[in-house]
This record gives C-alpha cells, structure tokens and sequence, in this order.
C-alpha cells in the first residue's frame, strides 16, 4: 500500500513540474486527439485523497485510461498522467530529467501500448514478459520484482482488468 505522502519531503514544486510536463509535451507534438492531459500534484492525497492506496513505496506517477468512472482520477474519460511532485528529486539532483523520464514512460509504456490492435499489442508483452530471462535484463527483472513485490499483483490485475473493460 502507498503512504499517503512520498517519502522524499524536498521534491519539487508542483508549478515547475507543470512546466517542464508542459515542454516535453510539446515535444512530442501530443494532438488534442490523443485526450491526453498531465495533471501535477504535491501529493498522491491531492490526486486520490487519504488513505493508503495500491501501488509501489514511492511513485512519481500514474496513468489512467479514460474508462469513465474506472478510477477516482479519471475526469469526463480524459487519458489522465499523474505526476507527484514531492516524490520527485529537487531540480538540482536531476528532477528535470526525472519529471521527463516519468512522463516518457506513462505515456509510451501505458497510453501507447494502448494504441496498438489488441493482437500487437498482447504479441508486444508476450515478447517482453519472455524477456525477462534474458542474460542482459536479469538483473533489471529482479529490481522490478524486489521493488514492486507488493504491488505487481495489485497492478497486473488492474491492468488485466482495465483492459478487459475497453474490448
């Protein structure tokens, strides 16, 4: 379960982060198709409200598709990214870099896998989960399982499910 508040006290402030959120997204050239919008706050209580909630120790974000009423934050079906600013390391150590490798990684790995037929994309993460014996991504595997052991269930379920829900 997620503390209510990310453990890193220091973190950035929520107005930087939107506009470093901002510049990447130009960056990208995201269409208003896409129904795509970052949404930056202190904490993961200003997103979800108290209470523990599912997910790793210290996340920096999330992304929610938009299945009307799946989620507590997800807004009329918009795909929502979410970015906790205080998980976040200061600018000084890095949280530009971070703020941009978050949003690369909600956005590509959750909303653009969602993209792909449903064929692609089931082939794309059967090729990926039979990767993980591979001699050179042994070692990140085993971060990901030691890391995220408390909520690799909780996620791949809600995934399965999130995803049963669009087809």
């Amino acid at each position: 379960m997620l503390p209510d508040d990310p453990p890193a006290p220091e973190g950035m402030p929520v107005e930087r982060v939107q506009v470093i959120a901002g510049e990447f997204l130009r960056g990208l050239n995201v269409s208003e198709k896409s129904n795509l919008e970052v949404k930056v706050r202190h904490t993961v209580r200003d997103f979800f409200g108290p209470g523990d909630h599912p997910g790793p120790k210290r996340v920096l974000g999330f992304f929610s598709p938009a299945i009307a009423g799946a989620d507590r934050s997800v807004k009329d079906g918009r795909n929502t990214v979410g970015i906790i600013a205080s998980a976040l390391p200061s600018e000084a150590a890095g949280g530009k870099a971070e703020v941009e490798r978050t949003l690369r990684h909600e956005i590509l790995a959750h909303y653009g896998l969602n993209l792909l037929p449903a064929e692609k994309k089931r082939s794309l993460l059967d090729h990926l989960i039979a990767s993980k014996t591979m001699r050179s991504l042994r070692d990140l595997t085993r971060q990901v399982e030691r890391d995220y052991a408390d909520s690799l269930l909780i996620y791949g379920l809600r995934s399965y499910l999130l995803v049963r829900l669009k087809n």
